[in-house]
Order: C-alpha cells, then structure tokens, then sequence
C-alpha cells in the first residue's frame, strides 16, 4: 500500500532565502529564476509573492514569460534562452520582455523589431559552449545591433561552476567575460 505525499511550499521561506541572499549585494541587481515552474514551486504564485523583492525576473523560454504577464506580472522579463522563432522576438516587443541574443539568426530577427526593443541581452560563449557568441563573434554582433540602433545591451554567460568563485574555471570564464565586453561597453548590469 502506497501513502500518499503532499509538499508544502513556504513562500516566505524563499522571500526570506532572498532578502538573505541580497543583504551583501549592496550596489547589485538581483535576478530571480523561475524557470520550469519555478522549479517546481509553482512560477505563477512565486514570481507574485517575490515581485517586489527582486529586479527583474528570469524565465527559459518566451511561453514561460507569456503566462507570467498574463498572471499580472509587471516586473521585468528575461528570457534566458532567448527567440527560437521570429515571432518569439516579436512577443517579446508586445510583452516588454528582455530577450537573450546568443546566435546569427536572432541577430537577424531583430532588424524588423530594433525600433521597439530598447534592450537586449547579449550572451558571450566563455567556455560553456552551450549557447553564446564566441569572443571572435561578439564585436560584430554588438556592432549589428548599433547599426539597427539597438544601443542598450547587457552582456552577459553561463557560469559551469558558478556555485565555486575560486575554481580555475569560474575564474577563466569571468576573465574570458571582461575581456570580451569590455571594450564594447556592455554593462554587467541591466538598465
């Protein structure tokens, strides 16, 4: 015979795991992730209790973002991996969501919209090699974006060990990060 399990999700629990994490990040913004269900928490009811807490909020996918907005979320969105389609792009303008630019493709997709995006992100390939414009990419892509007026991007990577600072590899990967946006002048901030 089976017994029957139930889960109990404390939302003050995670907004007092967020006020904790924010007290040392005196001049930093904070992006809370409530991709896939918020991890399985429950998207919808998260992001409405933790709205007001955090800066901006971050999805995967652009549908995850449509049902946040059509729940009543205001906070900014962004989606972390960016269009898959161009109509993805074009949601992203009707929704004021914040898209993640990581390939050619997108590049492309944003000429119909760059009047109406007012930012975009900009994901630099440091060494995850999953999502990401190469080092040797970037300077053209950003450029790309100038060109449609696009002038407010935030760059920004996928960390593989972000859990430990002081690894060889986190350490490579944000000295792969400042090298590559620097000279370009993207901020590590959102606006």
């Amino acid at each position: 015979m089976s017994r029957a399990t139930t889960i109990h999700i404390d939302l003050t629990v995670i907004s007092d795991n967020i006020a904790a994490l924010r007290a040392p990040l005196v001049d930093q913004k904070f992006i809370a992730v409530v991709k896939a269900n918020a991890y399985g928490h429950g998207a919808v009811p998260v992001a409405q209790h933790i709205e007001a807490l955090v800066d901006a909020l971050a999805v995967a996918y652009t549908e995850e973002a449509v049902i946040l907005r059509e729940a009543g979320i205001k906070a900014p969105i962004l989606i972390l991996e960016g269009p898959h389609a161009a109509s993805d792009l074009a949601l992203a303008v009707k929704l004021d969501l914040w898209p993640v630019l990581h390939q050619e493709e997108q590049l492309q997709w944003c000429k119909v919209h760059a009047a109406e995006l007012p930012h975009v992100w900009m994901k630099l390939d440091t060494g995850m090699h999953r999502l990401g414009f190469a080092s040797d990419q970037v300077g053209p892509a950003r450029r790309k974006l100038q060109e449609m007026g696009i002038t407010s991007v935030t760059a920004m990577s996928h960390l593989a060990s972000a859990e430990d600072p002081d690894s060889a590899l986190t350490q490579t990967q944000l000295a792969r990060l400042d090298s590559s946006h620097r000279p370009l002048g993207c901020p590590h901030q959102p606006p």
